[in-house]
């Protein structure tokens, strides 16, 4: 029996909570052993548990999945032994805990970077059930608070974009005045509005005829509707202008 739990257990249970066991011929006591083994408490007890894992040859989440499988395999074939059900949930909960521990620091902000919420919505959903009662809450608010990250993140997002946008439409105005110069034309051409969506042609010598030509103009219109201008007129710069809506 003795045997057959070492190799079992390998790293959660340690030679002293072996050694408990295999002097023993009775069906082995968990509660017993929490209560007069303090090797066993720091293996097996609630509040000890992830500490010590963490500590000890079980460093990773991965060598933990891997031995919990390995546990629940074995242990079907023992028939389900209590102790090997208790040490499954042991390594399950240890499991579970530093996915836990993983999502809150991914949703911390650091020196190299903001909060994180994918990473950290990763390891909520590697944080399966069965979970102790404070970890399905732990799970919740930590799942509440990365969605209130990723809308956060959306809205600085799209402030930022508007920006770039607007900045972007500011210097195609500046463009499309130099190539007007390079053609020998003196056109000013501007932006109007805190987004920049209105785009303004001054030309003195402008006339229904130009006017004309630019409502035709179907890669004109095209053009500026992508880059998100709403607005374009056209002045002499006294008495004569045209505008159109761009939808």
């Amino acid at each position: 029996m003795a045997v057959i739990l070492a190799g079992l257990f390998g790293v959660i249970l340690l030679g002293k909570l072996v050694g408990a066991l295999s002097n023993s011929g009775d069906e082995p006591d968990p509660e017993k052993l929490l209560r007069t083994d303090p090797v066993a408490a720091r293996v097996l007890g609630s509040t000890a548990t992830i500490t010590y894992l963490r500590k000890g040859a079980v460093a990773d989440v991965a060598g933990l999945l891997a031995t919990e499988r390995s546990i629940h395999e074995k242990g079907i074939g023992l028939g389900q032994d209590s102790l090997v059900i208790l040490a499954h949930n042991v390594t399950h909960n240890a499991a579970a805990e530093i996915r836990l521990d993983s999502a809150a620091h991914w949703l911390k902000r650091t020196a190299q970077r903001g909060p994180a919420p994918t990473p950290a919505r990763n390891h909520l959903a590697a944080a399966f059930d069965p979970l102790s009662p404070s970890q399905t809450r732990r799970k919740q608010a930590l799942a509440a608070q990365a969605d209130r990250e990723s809308r956060r993140i959306e809205a600085e997002a799209a402030v930022v974009a508007r920006r770039l946008l607007a900045d972007n439409r500011r210097q195609y105005a500046q463009r499309l005045e130099s190539e007007y110069l390079d053609q020998g034309l003196d056109i000013t051409v501007t932006t109007k509005g805190a987004a920049a969506t209105t785009l303004r042609l001054k030309w003195i010598l402008v006339s229904r005829v130009t006017a004309h030509q630019l409502s035709k103009s179907g890669p004109l219109w095209a053009n500026l509707r992508s880059m998100g201008f709403k607005r374009l007129e056209i002045t002499d710069g006294y008495d004569d202008s045209w505008s159109w809506t761009i939808d």
